[in-house]
């Protein structure tokens, strides 16, 4: 329950703003994908098929840029999930599926403002965001994205200044997300809703996981714009959504070809 609106409904949303591809990115979980998928078909839009992972306690993103990159997305959500993990898989238990190959064809995105990087930077915790950016640079090699999300919140405007100055210092890249939890503004209202059903709140109960405003809908490219991301941001959310390339709802399916001894009909040999 950490989003109001159904994949068919982002990707509504999202073809009427004239938006090219669109990102299905659920916390833990791949359930949507298909649904998703359909969806963008039918509206001629790219879907970007990833998840968001807890790592240490905190959210990133991850983008599948091919097969294989879906296969490794699904073998780390298997990990969580088979170990129940309450903070979500160790950046340790990541490195080590780095040396197995197990974060190949993905991106990584380091996480809205939830996301541990831009909550160090936030308290200027500099040294400490510097370690985490370069391990996670380590586990994906030209692959890892600071993630630069602007809710109109205070504070905001500071941190994303911050996470540039970091992106400049580390060559590290940055990319614009708004971090979306519904279609539209109006849908506000029932994400919040549904967040103090997830936390076991009356609507009257404070809590600092409740939205603060409505600004964590889909925008359409101009309201991005106007939000003053660096041009390289916003040109890089665009190159991250040519480079992911899979397809797991083919057009056609060639089915596998038994290998039947010459002299025999497929019958006669099963």
């Amino acid at each position: 329950m950490n989003g109001a609106s159904s994949p068919k409904r982002l990707v509504e949303a999202a073809a009427t703003d004239g938006q090219p591809a669109l990102a299905l990115t659920d916390r833990h979980s791949l359930a949507g994908v298909v649904q998703f998928i359909q969806a963008c078909k039918i509206k001629q839009i790219k879907p970007i098929v990833g998840a968001e992972l807890v790592v240490a306690g905190y959210p990133l993103v991850l983008l599948c840029a091919d097969r294989e990159g879906y296969a490794n997305l699904c073998d780390l959500l298997t990990l969580t999930h088979s170990e129940r993990l309450q903070e979500g898989l160790s950046l340790e238990q990541l490195e080590e599926r780095f040396w197995d190959g197990g974060t190949e064809g993905l991106f990584c995105l380091t996480g809205d403002s939830s996301g541990y990087l831009a909550c160090a930077v936030h308290e200027g915790q500099y040294r400490q965001a510097r370690e985490y950016l370069m391990r996670l640079a380590m586990v994906f090699p030209q692959r890892l994205f600071i993630e630069l999300v602007h809710h109109r919140v205070r504070g905001n405007t500071a941190t994303i200044k911050a996470l540039i100055e970091l992106s400049c210092s580390q060559g590290i890249p940055v990319v614009a997300t708004n971090a979306v939890c519904y279609a539209r503004p109006e849908e506000y209202a029932l994400f919040d809703a549904l967040t103090c059903a997830r936390l076991g709140l009356t609507v009257g109960d404070a809590h600092q996981e409740r939205p603060i405003n409505n600004q964590a809908y889909l925008r359409s490219i101009q309201e991005m714009l106007e939000l003053g991301f660096p041009a390289t941001a916003l040109a890089n959310t665009q190159a991250i959504a040519r480079l992911c390339q899979v397809d797991l709802l083919a057009e056609r399916v060639t089915p596998p070809v038994a290998q039947v001894p010459d002299g025999m009909t497929p019958s006669e040999y099963l």
